[in-house]
Order: structure tokens, then sequence, then C-alpha cells
């Protein structure tokens, strides 16, 4: 079990625990259990299953990373059945769409700088990568 803390100005903001199992040999499952922390409160958040590596789609890529207002996502040729899920750092989905196209254009400008989970959902598996707005 690994600990992951986010800190400002010496507070405490968020803490991440997570476990990395291997259910099988070609699949690796992450789950993430997030709390956020204020003073004398701890607010459980929820648990997610993040990742299952799938051969293809570990090849997936964004660029710019980091960009401003657009990435491009280039998805491996294929690849079928795929959906885009992006959540922040607080679990929050803020895009869940499928995609067919093997090259797509998102536009961020309305979104906060910070760090973004895209998630690559299809038949081969899951993959997850990290996205930074800035």
């Amino acid at each position: 079990m690994r600990k992951i803390t986010l800190s400002l100005l010496g507070l405490l903001l968020i803490s991440f625990s997570y476990a990395r199992t291997s259910a099988v040999e070609a699949m690796e499952v992450y789950n993430y259990d997030s709390k956020m922390l204020n003073e004398d409160h701890v607010w459980p958040l929820n648990t997610y299953i993040l990742d299952q590596d799938g051969e293809v789609l570990t090849d997936f890529k964004m660029t710019p990373n980091p960009a401003s207002s657009k990435f491009q996502l280039i998805l491996p040729k294929g690849i079928t059945n795929v959906k885009l899920e992006i959540f922040d750092v607080l679990g929050n989905k803020i895009i869940s769409k499928p995609l067919s196209k093997l090259s797509s254009t998102i536009d961020i400008s309305k979104w906060n700088d910070g760090v973004y989970l895209v998630k690559i959902s299809s038949d081969n598996g899951n993959h997850i990568k990290r996205f930074v707005k800035q």
C-alpha cells in the first residue's frame, strides 16, 4: 500500500492511498482510495478501479502535454469500441464520450489548471495517463 498526499502551505488537502495488485500477468489493477481532509474532518470519497493495462492501449498519445487550450489524443491502429473518460484529481468525471477516430482534439480552455487522468477503454482493455492543464 502506498500513500500520496497533496498539501498547500503546510495544510494537507488530499490524501490518496493505493494498492497495485496483479490479478493476471497481463493485467494490472490499480485501486485508488481517496480522502479529502480539512483540519478536524475527514470526508471519504470513492474507491476507483482506474487501470487495467491492455497491450495496444499503452501506446495512446496526448500532445502537447502540458497544454493550455487544447490537446490532441492519438490512438493506435486496430483499436475498436473506444471510450474516453477524463477525471480531475478529486475523481470527478469531466468528460465521458465514445471516440470514433484515431485522432481527436480535446478543448480544455475552460478547465482549471491542474492534473487530470485520461482513461481510454476499449475491447483491448483500459489504460490511464496523466495530463497537465496549465
